[in-house]
Parts: structure tokens; C-alpha cells; sequence
């Protein structure tokens, strides 16, 4: 049992740094930066989710991330959630949890679905030939808005969950 916990814990730990890391980086400064340069800005960002395997590992960290914590919290707590939430590192782990699962569904139901039509509007935008239409930018921009803001409070979610993760122990 040590060894699967062992597994679990580092395989939960690696991926929800990379994941956190990731996010925080992209919110924080590559974003901004993207943003601050225009087209060239925009052109590097298309390129940086085309051409590299970011999205991809970003996904797999996050899944690996919530399904070790899930199967990790089941096993430390005995299977009785109910009385671990009622200890001090129960109720750090489960507010991390909580908080990390909560940006995993919002990765899933709100940033991946946007992050997809941006993308496919784009790519509307670059073939048709001519300059987009008010329409169309009207939609990029709303897209591009509620992305950011996802993305905000994502970092702010997975920052949470690092922490409650973080002082569990010495509640």
C-alpha cells in the first residue's frame, strides 16, 4: 500500500505542478505579453498551441492530476470522506480538492469548448479571403474575453488548491 501511494502522491504532485505551472505562466506573463504585441503576439500564440505539444501535456497533467487526487483522498481517507473532512489535513486536502477539481471541470466545460472555437474562427477568418467582419471580430473578442477570464480565475483555483495541498499537514 505504500508503494501505490508512493506512486499516486508523486504522480499527483509532478502533474499538478506542471498543470499549476503551466497555467499561472500562460495567465500571468505569456498572455499579457501576447496581448501587448498585436498580431505578431497573436501569431506567436497560435503557433505556440499548433506547433508544440503545450495544450496536450496541460490536459494530461490536469486529468492525471484529478484522478490521482481523487483515488489519493479515497485511500487516505479510508473510504469515509464524511469523518476525514472533519480533521485538520482532511479539510486542507479537501479544499484543495475541491478547488482543483472545480478548474479541471471549468478546463473541460468552459476553456476547452472557447479555447476550440477561437481557434476554428480563426481559421474562418484567415481563409476567407478578405478582412474579417464586424461579426466575426465581435465573436473573437467575446471568445478572447471569457477565455481570459477563465484562465484568471483558473490560476487563482489551482493556486488555492497548491496551497490548501500545502498546509494540509499543520492544520
Amino acid at each position: 500500500m505504500v508503494l501505490i501511494l508512493t506512486v499516486l502522491r508523486l504522480i499527483h504532485i509532478l502533474a499538478g505542478v506542471f498543470w499549476a505551472g503551466s497555467a499561472v505562466s500562460l495567465i500571468c506573463f505569456i498572455e499579457p505579453a501576447v496581448r501587448k504585441a498585436g498580431p505578431a503576439g497573436e501569431k506567436f500564440f497560435a503557433g505556440l498551441w499548433q506547433h508544440t505539444r503545450m495544450l496536450f501535456f496541460m490536459n494530461l497533467s490536469s486529468l492525471l492530476t484529478a484522478l490521482t487526487g481523487v483515488v489519493l483522498y479515497w485511500l487516505v481517507s479510508n473510504g469515509n470522506p464524511l469523518a476525514y473532512i472533519g480533521t485538520g489535513i482532511g479539510m486542507g486536502f479537501t479544499l484543495g480538492s475541491v478547488a482543483g477539481l472545480i478548474e479541471f471541470f471549468n478546463g473541460i466545460l468552459v476553456m476547452g469548448p472557447t479555447s476550440a472555437k477561437i481557434s476554428a474562427l480563426g481559421m474562418q477568418m484567415q481563409t476567407a479571403g478578405g478582412p474579417p467582419t464586424t461579426v466575426q471580430l465581435d465573436e473573437m473578442g467575446m471568445l478572447q474575453k471569457r477565455l481570459n477570464e477563465g484562465g484568471k480565475h483558473g490560476a487563482i483555483l489551482l493556486a488555492l488548491a497548491v496551497i490548501g495541498m500545502a498546509v494540509a499537514r499543520y492544520l
